[in-house]
């Protein structure tokens, strides 16, 4: 908590609650995810909170701040729970070159996709993901994930993913693995979502 609070201040210049992310942390360990240059230094992170709908509607329309969150905000994974997810925050650290930059930020990206899968496989059923952002790079970077830009009454652009219509590659997957887990229903079009799913030998199959 201590190093994201460090790069979100020299990216905002504006003091970051540390105490009260530290408190969000304990209560899910879950929605805070790093990224490491090659000496161990953390350049980068993502902010993944898990909100009542409501909650994070409010916070699209600006009538409440991601930062003024209080614990009881915080929502922890449960199986079987349907959760909308709001990503408060990513950010890449200031000063470095701009292919460093775009590297560390595919990284994240990755990470990120691998947490929802990873969540996919502790049976948390994922109904949508929110973010919103006013900069350039934030902007493409949320289109080049694959979100939606959704209505704003704001000066930022709203973008959604909505898991059960979703054809993003690592979002199919996340649902095959919910399935697996054991959690079915969880959407109207339960179907086969991956070839991996029709073959019998699946040690053949390759992940990319």
């Amino acid at each position: 908590a201590h190093d994201c609070a460090k790069i979100s201040d020299a990216v905002f210049r504006a003091f970051y609650a540390v105490e009260k992310q530290q408190a969000w942390m304990t209560k899910n360990p879950d929605i805070c995810h790093v990224v490491k240059d090659e000496d161990g230094k953390v350049v980068g992170y993502m902010l993944m909170l898990p909100l009542k709908p409501e909650k994070i509607e409010r916070i699209l329309r600006e009538e409440e701040s991601s930062l003024d969150l209080e614990i009881e905000d915080i929502e922890t994974f449960e199986p079987g729970k349907p959760t909308h997810l709001y990503m408060a925050s990513i950010v890449i650290t200031p000063g470095i070159t701009l292919t460093e930059k775009r590297a560390y930020g595919s990284r994240l990206i990755a990470g990120m996709m691998d947490v929802i899968i990873n969540l996919g496989k502790r049976g948390i059923i994922l109904e949508t993901i929110t973010a919103r952002s006013d900069t350039a790079d934030g902007i493409r970077l949320m289109r080049g994930i694959g979100f939606t830009e959704i209505p704003s009454i704001t000066d930022k652009k709203n973008f959604l993913i909505d898991v059960e219509k979703s054809g993003i590659k690592e979002i199919m997957e996340y649902k095959q693995t919910l399935r697996e887990s054991g959690v079915t229903g969880a959407f109207s079009n339960d179907m086969p979502l991956l070839p991996r799913a029709r073959r019998k030998d699946t040690t053949k199959t390759s992940q990319t």
